[in-house]
């Protein structure tokens, strides 16, 4: 590249002198000088024109490496084998869409919108100490009160399949009930270890194995198997957001977290197994929640604990942890998770999830996300052993998060954010934003 430049430049230095060398060159071989000069014209020209081109060319190559992708990442972010059409064919930003999310937010109060910011499980929204199996009376009451804008189920809520229909049909129509919208109903079904609904007889005779063991195949082809295979079971009991697939990279073999969960440590297969699960996924009109943003791959620590720690540089990250992440809003993914981890080398102290270089200048300006944001449970030992559980949620709010997942205390959490608002910590433009990016899928894709 760097001869090729050089070549370049040395011609383009001499080019203003190209017609008077070719003239003479006509003279001197006794060709009629007169039509030469019309000769040396179209030579100098078509010179131009291919010098020009060079240079154009080897520029655009420049800035490309200059911001920050590496060839084999281009690659990866350009293969599409396995991803040939898009995840999603909702583009963002569609007028007839953001009308119909504009008419939507028009009709929301202060608490209702803040209440829309919420995904709790149905405990979190009853606050019933035992453990929900059905929508009933004490579930429309509190829904009526505070209408979040989704629900996430464990293990515990899912007893059976006509039992799980019964109860998510029920929850959908008190929603529409309400508030004239669709609710975000949302299970953790990665596969393995990590499994609310194949891990049960009730369900299914073969549980789904690890995404490691999928990785090991080195063929996209058994993820998007795997992710149509769990695509279906869910949309068939009324599920529609699943939060998965993993897309850390696992970069530290020693990750316990994430060592069965992840499908390995090659960008390139990781990215492209996470596209193909998508894929799956979306047969059944079911979202998927690419997590944990930026990247869990290279940690020791569990955040279910307390604080976890990446020391990875911004380079580092874009050559590896983002790449899969590129990938995803390339394709219009509706959901990205926030995780907790802490970047001191590249993003400060402040976790992922309450960090506004990491949503706001990474997320939103560098990858142009335009879908949701919305954060790991914020009742995770790496938020609750560090911040208070109120200030977490004004806080994540304030870093760009769109929606927080599974407040210690929904009430008070909502009763935070309507202060905030009142009291100028956060516009409620701010939340007209968060909100627009919610109604826009709900509307769509719901």
């Amino acid at each position: 590249r760097m001869f090729g430049r050089g070549m370049i430049n040395a011609i383009k230095s001499l080019l203003p002198a190209m017609p008077i060398w070719l003239e003479r060159w006509a003279i001197c071989v006794n060709m009629n000088s007169k039509w030469w000069r019309w000769v040396s014209l179209a030579l100098f020209l078509c010179l131009t024109f291919v010098v020009t081109s060079c240079d154009n060319a080897a520029k655009t190559e420049e800035k490309g490496i200059e911001q920050g992708l590496s060839h084999q990442q281009e690659e990866n972010l350009n293969d599409t084998s396995h991803s040939a059409l898009p995840v999603f064919d909702a583009t963002p930003g569609d007028a007839d869409w953001d009308e119909k999310a504009e008419a939507y937010l028009q009709k929301l109060t202060l608490e209702e919108k803040a209440a829309q910011l919420f995904c709790v499980t149905p405990e979190g929204l009853t606050h019933f100490s035992g453990t929900v199996v059905q929508a009933g009376e004490t579930t429309q009451k509190a829904f009526n009160r505070l209408p979040v804008g989704g629900i996430l189920y464990h293990r515990e809520n899912l007893k059976n399949p006509k039992q799980t229909q019964e109860m998510l049909q029920k929850m959908q129509s008190i929603s529409k009930a309400r508030i004239g919208l669709s609710l975000f109903l949302c299970v953790d079904e990665e596969g393995g270890s990590v499994s609310r609904v194949f891990s049960q007889p009730a369900f299914s005779d073969t549980p789904i194995p690890p995404m490691r063991e999928i990785g090991f195949t080195k063929d996209p082809t058994q993820a998007e198997k795997i992710g149509t295979q769990i695509g279906g079971k869910l949309h068939t009991l009324g599920f529609n957001v699943d939060f998965a697939p993993v897309a850390d990279v696992l970069s530290n073999p020693d990750n316990a977290l994430l060592k069965s969960r992840s499908f390995g440590a090659d960008v390139s297969l990781v990215t492209k197994m996470c596209a193909a699960f998508c894929q799956g996924l979306e047969k059944s009109d079911v979202l998927p929640a690419y997590k944990h943003f930026p990247g869990h791959g290279s940690t020791s620590e569990d955040s279910h604990s307390n604080r976890t720690v990446s020391h990875r540089t911004p380079e580092e990250l874009r050559q590896t942890d983002l790449v899969p992440f590129q990938d995803a809003i390339a394709k219009n993914c509706p959901f990205i998770m926030v995780g907790h981890v802490s970047y001191p080398q590249a993003f400060g102290e402040q976790p992922a999830s309450l960090n506004k270089k990491v949503m706001m200048d990474l997320a939103r300006n560098e990858m142009h996300f335009q879908g949701i944001l919305i954060t790991d449970a914020i009742n995770m030992g790496a938020i609750t052993e560090n911040y208070d559980p109120e200030e977490a949620v004004i806080s994540a709010l304030q870093a760009g998060a769109d929606m927080i997942l599974m407040p210690d205390d929904l009430d008070k959490a909502v009763k935070a954010v309507v202060q905030a608002v009142n009291h100028k910590q956060i516009s409620e433009s701010r939340l007209d934003t968060s909100l627009r990016r919610i109604l826009r899928v709900k509307t769509q894709r719901l």
